[in-house]
């Protein structure tokens, strides 16, 4: 949630950067001064080099934010149950929720579990 948040308000901040850049090489131009030559009353004119590093830099701010989250995700330890439909049988396991497959898990203490078909597998607390 945080991550969209800060997404979305550096795109609000990379497109004020544009604008004002646009605007200040238009102003410039229709005033008559040279582009290097600045004002006491415009705001100072951000090269697109600048403006280049700034949108890669967020990009790959983005994509960091985006794996780690996901990374964040797949470690979550959750718990899962595994109820025998039969008998009614119950064990309960503490799991790596990335490791969770169609019919098989492995468990945070190393041990791989695969589910028959006539068990029920129940995440418990799957946030």
């Amino acid at each position: 949630m945080l991550g969209k948040i800060l997404i979305t308000a550096l795109v609000i901040a990379v497109a004020v950067l544009v604008t004002r850049a646009r605007g200040a090489s238009g102003q410039n131009a229709a005033a008559g001064t040279r582009v290097g030559q600045s004002s006491d009353d415009e705001p100072p004119r951000i090269s697109s080099r600048t403006l280049a590093y700034v949108i890669v830099i967020a990009l790959f701010g983005g994509a960091a934010m985006f794996y780690f989250q996901h990374w964040q995700s797949w470690h979550e330890v959750v718990d899962v149950r595994v109820v025998n439909t039969q008998n009614g049988e119950v064990a309960e396991y503490k799991v790596h929720k990335g490791t969770i497959q169609d019919r098989s898990f492995k468990t945070v203490d190393g041990w791989k579990v695969t589910v028959s078909d006539l068990e029920r597998l129940e995440m418990l607390n799957p946030n």
